[in-house]
């Protein structure tokens, strides 16, 4: 099952729909109350973080089922790409907070860097670096559910749980690191959702929330 596609934009634009759409697929695929409510929280972060975008961005949104997994995406499309790949790349040169704290804020500038291009540019390494981007699974890039059909050439995907996986391998080892791993502990978003994926399919950014919800 897959619900329609609702355009939405970062000022606004269709947010309001997509919780109602969000709340009656729950009821639809007979989640229980408690999943019900993470459904719904993962779509208001999800609309939190489109709303936080610099610049000017537009997309769909839509969620489909999965026997028990729900797979949550925005799609979008940076109106103003080149006006703000100018900008990060101003920021990634002066070195003027490219390293983002918190789950929330890392998601955001993975989805923004990919939108306006910047990984193509040859300042991305340290842009990268800055993000703690972890290495692109190209499993995942081809995996037809999530991005093989939105046709991703190459393997632009971050992932949160390959990020989980890392921080926790150096915790404790690394101050940041440690700090990383306290930001993914209260992060409502890491512990819902599976898994989040930010990956470039042609033209468009592509934000997939994936999680596992028993039916009732």
């Amino acid at each position: 099952m897959q619900t329609e596609r609702i355009q939405v934009n970062n000022k606004g634009k269709g947010l309001a729909k997509v919780l109602r759409v969000t709340e009656e697929f729950a009821g639809q695929q007979g989640f229980e109350k408690k999943y019900a409510l993470h459904l719904r929280l993962l779509a208001e972060e999800s609309l939190n973080m489109l709303r936080s975008l610099a610049g000017n961005f537009r997309g769909d949104f839509y969620i489909e089922s999965q026997k028990d997994r729900c797979v949550m995406t925005i799609q979008a499309t940076a109106e103003d790409a080149e006006e703000k790949k100018r900008e990060l790349l101003a920021l990634s040169k002066s070195g003027d907070n490219i390293m983002e704290k918190g789950v929330f804020n890392k998601i955001r500038a993975v989805f923004e860097s990919f939108a306006y291009n910047v990984q193509k540019s040859e300042n991305w390494e340290l842009i990268k670096e800055g993000m703690d981007l972890m290495p692109y699974d190209e499993n995942l890039a081809n995996d037809p559910l999530y991005f093989g059909s939105a046709g991703i050439s190459q393997s632009q995907v971050w992932s949160l749980q390959k990020y989980k996986k890392q921080v926790r391998k150096q915790a404790s080892e690394s101050p940041e690191a440690r700090q990383a791993w306290d930001e993914l502990e209260k992060s409502i978003v890491a512990n819902i959702a599976s898994d989040v994926q930010v990956g470039v399919a042609g033209d468009k950014v592509k934000l997939v929330i994936i999680a596992d919800f028993p039916k009732a």
